[in-house]
């Protein structure tokens, strides 16, 4: 990926003998994987939507970042991070996304207020 001049670029490998399967139960896999619901923003909008599908089938991949530089130049805490593990998927089928929901958040409660009316987070 290239914007204004900085890149991002990796590379991965999987061991083909691993098959894909859902992530173990419990696992941080799972946590960071199996997130079924989405937020999204525009402007000062805030919305969520849920999703389901059934567990992802997936597999652990080795990666290596190659260029960095979009990350460091769009993310000033870049530098701070590690990388703990990359997983593949080749998909799910079957994926039903609900309707958006207005989003609020402790912070600002008064934001996302539509016509007078609003939805809480649930």
């Amino acid at each position: 990926m290239t914007s204004r001049g900085t890149r991002f670029s990796y590379r991965g490998e999987r061991d083909g003998a691993e098959c894909f399967a859902p992530c173990e139960r419990g696992s941080l896999d799972e946590f960071l994987l199996e997130r079924y619901v989405a937020f999204t923003q525009w402007r000062a909008l805030r919305r969520m939507f849920r999703v389901r599908h059934d567990p992802w089938p997936q597999a652990r991949v080795e990666v290596t970042v190659d260029d960095e530089g979009l990350l460091r130049e769009r993310f000033p805490w870049w530098p701070e991070t590690r990388q703990i593990g990359a997983n593949f998927s080749p998909g799910a089928t079957t994926v039903t996304i609900s309707r958006p929901q207005f989003a609020k958040t402790r912070e600002h409660d008064d934001e996302n207020v539509a016509h007078g009316q609003s939805r809480p987070l649930i």
